[in-house]
């Protein structure tokens, strides 16, 4: 499968680009691309493309979405 993880969050939140960056590089064998883009003073949107299997997909967007300071997730599995 490929999908789009789309991601907001808080970067002045304590610790969390760290433990968004040790997660994402965890999954790094499905995480084809990312890219970073500053929304305001406080708040990033990521952009994450995927491939591999479903479950890592949805089991990095549901790791991902419970971090302290992650505001909002949204992910899209298109794809065979």
């Amino acid at each position: 499968k490929v999908g789009v993880l789309v991601m907001v969050y808080d970067h002045e939140a304590r610790g969390l680009e760290t433990d968004l960056t040790e997660t994402q590089h965890h999954y790094s064998s499905i995480i084809s691309s990312s890219m970073h883009i500053h929304l305001s003073e406080r708040e990033c949107l990521e952009t994450i493309a995927l491939k591999g299997e479903a479950e890592q997909i949805r089991k990095l967007a549901e790791e991902l979405g419970k971090k302290k300071g992650v505001k909002q997730t949204r992910l899209t599995i298109v794809g065979q």
